[in-house]
C-alpha cells in the first residue's frame, strides 16, 4: 500500500510542476506580447521559465537558511 501512495505523490509532483510550467509559460508570453517583446516561441518561454525553475530550486536552500 505504501509503494501506490508513493506512486501517487510522485505522479502529483510532476502534474503540479506541468500546471505550474504551463501558467507561468502563459503569463510570461502574455506580458511580453502586451509589451511588444518579441519573444522565441513557445520554446524560447518554455526554456526561459523552465530556466528559472531550476534556478529556484538551486537557491531554495540557500533561502531558507538565511530566513532562519
Amino acid at each position: 500500500m505504501a509503494k501506490a501512495s508513493l506512486l501517487g505523490l510522485r505522479f502529483a509532483m510532476i502534474g503540479t510542476f506541468a500546471v505550474v510550467t504551463a501558467v507561468a509559460s502563459l503569463v510570461l508570453m502574455a506580458i511580453l506580447t502586451w509589451l511588444g517583446i518579441p519573444f522565441f516561441g513557445i520554446y524560447g518561454i518554455l526554456g526561459f521559465v523552465i530556466f528559472f525553475h531550476i534556478l529556484q530550486w538551486l537557491i531554495g536552500p540557500y533561502l531558507i537558511e538565511a530566513g532562519v
